[in-house]
């Protein structure tokens, strides 16, 4: 006999068993990551016998936008219908949601976004949201020689590309919330815990922030790189490069489609060519926040 599933809001007690639940559906995540996201999200999971079997987390970012991540179900439970109301009971308890009826026209006061995976699209859409962007994925293994290329192929800019500093916070919140939209101020302390590699540039004149990268060392598999935010191709560019000095493992970032010369440059000087390309929804409004132009790379999956 299967045994009944409750919902229950998740604490930080839970991120062993969140860990668990992204291993069975096939995600790799960061401990420290995941512990970060639980602490600042509104998240709710179903338990059955002890195990967490679903989970959805809601991140409100300032009242000017929301975003959902780690929106899981185990594979045993699939197709019961629990991806949909964990997903419903979380936005509503997160107050971004106003109209419960599934599919119904969204009347929330705040945007809520998220990156679908190509299963949950179909929830997603019946849940109100709709595609309006879309999100590259660039995997490769760059090797020294490419790394070098690559940096003399760039054009040369009045920046100076240095290791990030706690000093440097104040600034990059200020560049987050004009690129996102959102206030993930809260949040970035955690999050820049949980990285490995975090570089800026600075203008060589005034020093003021040009652009800062970020970087997630997987074992020695993979370093997933974000946020990546700048204020042109060859800033971003430079960022990366820094990030993947030394590194002999695969190189990913989650790349906005506008951003087609950035994502040329990484596939042709850097050996990053695009693998898979993911819808980014929203449910009440018609476009994502924020300067756009200058994002290059996003935060994470489930962040943004």
């Amino acid at each position: 006999m299967t045994p009944a599933a409750s919902l229950q809001r998740l604490q930080p007690d839970n991120v062993p068993h969140l860990l668990n639940l992204a291993e069975a559906v096939g995600w790799r995540l960061s401990p420290p990551r995941v512990e970060t996201m639980v602490r600042h999200a509104v998240g709710f999971g179903h338990v059955a016998d002890g195990r967490l079997i679903s989970s959805t987390l809601c991140f409100l970012y300032g009242g000017a936008l929301s975003f959902v991540g780690l929106v899981m179900v185990h594979p045993e439970w699939q197709r019961q219908g629990l991806g949909r109301a964990v997903l419903h009971h979380c936005l509503t308890e997160a107050g971004v949601r106003g109209d419960r009826a599934a599919g119904a026209a969204a009347e929330i006061g705040v945007p809520t976004a998220l990156v679908s995976t190509d299963v949950g699209r179909p929830l997603y859409e019946a849940s109100g949201f709709v595609t309006v962007a879309f999100l590259c994925r660039h995997v490769g293994r760059p090797s020294a020689g490419a790394v070098g290329r690559a940096q003399g192929r760039l054009r040369r800019t009045a920046v100076q590309i240095r290791p990030y500093h706690d000093t440097d916070l104040a600034d990059l919140l200020q560049l987050d919330r004009t690129v996102v939209g959102g206030d993930r101020s809260r949040l970035y302390p955690g999050f820049l815990r949980s990285v490995q590699r975090a570089w800026v540039a600075c203008d060589l004149g005034d020093g003021r922030l040009q652009g800062a990268a970020f970087a997630t060392e997987f074992g020695r598999e993979m370093l997933v790189v974000g946020p990546v935010l700048a204020e042109s191709v060859e800033v971003a560019a430079q960022l990366v490069v820094r990030l993947a000095e030394g590194w002999g493992g695969l190189v990913r970032v989650d790349v906005p489609f506008e951003q087609a010369a950035f994502r040329k440059w990484l596939a042709s000087a850097l050996g990053l060519p695009e693998v898979h390309r993911s819808p980014v929804m929203l449910r009440g409004g018609t476009s994502l926040p924020g300067d756009r132009t200058r994002l290059f790379g996003i935060m994470d999956a489930a962040l943004g």
